[in-house]
Formats: C-alpha cells, structure tokens, sequence
C-alpha cells in the first residue's frame, strides 16, 4: 500500500490538481489520481480514486482539445465500483479508448452517479 500512496501523490503533484470531490457529511473525503499527467497516445494512463465508500460507484468522460465529449451517449458509461477499501481504479490508452485520439490538453471527469459530485483532472497527449 506505500506505494500506492507515493504514486496517488506524484499524479497529484505530477498534475498540478490536488484533485477531491466534495465531501457530504460523515464521509470520508474522497480523492481522484491520473497518471501520468501527459503521455502519447499509446501510453497507459491509471486513473485511481480513494475515500470512496465501499460500493460507491463512479462514471467518467473524456472532454478533448475541441471540446467534444466521449462517451457522447451517456448509456455507454462506464461505471467504476469501489473495492471494500473504497478504492477503485480503471485504466484506458488514448489510441484505443477514443474515436480521434489527437495531441494536446485533455480533461477526464470523474463523478459519483448521481452526476453533481464530480473531479476534472487535466491531462496532455503529445504527438
């Protein structure tokens, strides 16, 4: 588990986005990584969220350089379930996950299903 606390703190610090979705009441505070913060489009990027509670699920989309949103239909979501550690992680290589995987400033968000506690994380693609 050391590990995966120096890597959580290097994406954090890596992307400049010390990055949490709003805390309700009596939850713990919960945390989404993504690294590395910039890659080409055949690397591996990791995206891990902590502080979740055990079960809690969470979606993600991609918004590229021009704006356009993928998944654009919001049935093709994927959904993320925490671990009993509240811990979830999923992957995705540019390349492969989107339709026109281009160079430059990239954002992923991340939230919680009900689609109002949400975390955007900035990434770059190089050419």
């Amino acid at each position: 588990m050391r590990r995966f606390s120096v890597v959580l703190s290097l994406a954090i610090v890596a992307s400049l986005l010390p990055v949490a979705l709003p805390a309700v009441a009596a939850q713990p505070a919960r945390f989404v990584a993504l690294e590395p913060a910039t890659g080409t489009l055949d690397t591996t990027f990791i995206v891990t969220g902590t502080g979740f509670l055990p079960g809690e699920a969470a979606i993600h989309r991609f918004t590229a350089p021009d704006g356009t949103v993928s998944p654009a239909d919001r049935e093709l979501l994927d959904v993320h379930f925490a671990d009993e550690q509240g811990v979830f992680q999923f992957q995705f290589v540019p390349l492969q996950e989107f339709a026109t995987p281009v160079p430059g400033p990239w954002k992923l968000t991340v939230c919680l299903t009900d689609r109002r506690t949400c975390a955007t994380l900035d990434f770059t693609i190089t050419g």
